[in-house]
């Protein structure tokens, strides 16, 4: 394989693995479980990912779970709790602090602004139908 090839080969793996978490955000398994047939080394895969993303595989993983917790919320019919062990976290401590470092809130802060803003829309909406 010539430079160039290689090169593309793991360019192409790291896309796969983006793929693979885009795809199941909350999956707790290893990248070499979301992904069996790769064939590249850990070092190049995290240069490689990197340059496609800005950001290292674990970040990233962290904040498509995050995005996929701040979803689940948003739904409203689950407590945070439940959003946690969905997450894959048995410390709802530990879910609080990583969903705090992704959107600079605690879930139950973000839960109250995103009410409020519904809220406030809905009461802003209403006034002047009748």
């Amino acid at each position: 394989m010539t430079r160039k090839e290689t090169a593309n080969f793991i360019h192409l793996a790291a896309l796969s693995v983006q793929k693979a978490i885009d795809s199941n955000p909350l999956s707790r398994k290893s990248v070499t479980q979301l992904v069996p047939d790769l064939y590249v080394g850990r070092n190049q895969l995290q240069t490689a990912f990197k340059q496609l993303t800005k950001q290292t595989i674990k970040r990233y993983r962290l904040i498509k779970r995050m995005e996929a917790a701040r979803d689940l919320l948003s739904s409203e019919v689950e407590s945070v709790k439940e959003v946690a062990l969905q997450c894959g976290y048995r410390n709802p401590g530990n879910f609080n602090k990583d969903f705090k470092e992704v959107f600079n809130k605690t879930p139950g802060e973000w839960l109250n602004d995103n009410l409020k803003n519904k809220y406030n829309g809905y009461n802003q909406n209403s006034h002047g139908d009748g």
